[in-house]
């Protein structure tokens, strides 16, 4: 997971947080059911960012193999609920769902 801070056009600050969700096995829906339901995930978690402020809550699904090359990163279909954001240098390619405050 990514938080961003983007405090203006110039300065962003970016925090990688280890989650113990496991991506791979994420599905559209129930596969054992025939009712073909979207599944929700809810992903829960805590941490200090150190810098008060409002954030941009994202994923980060890096390829294992070109970790930060954000050509390779796994994008969620863009829409109402996802946006992409990508980092200047070309590491991050971070899929932004929602903002908060700390």
């Amino acid at each position: 997971m990514r938080l961003k801070k983007q405090e203006n056009l110039y300065r962003t600050h970016v925090k990688e947080v280890q989650l113990s969700a496991e991506p791979k096995s994420w599905q559209p829906y129930d596969t054992a059911s025939q009712t073909y339901k979207p599944i929700v995930y809810n992903i829960q978690g805590s941490l200090k960012t150190g810098l008060p402020g409002k954030y941009k809550i994202g994923i980060w699904l890096p390829d294992p193999a070109n970790k930060y090359d954000n050509r390779y990163d796994i994008k969620l279909a863009p829409g109402k609920t996802v946006q992409h954001w990508w980092s200047p240098e070309g590491r991050y390619a971070v899929n932004i769902l929602g903002i908060s405050n700390f």
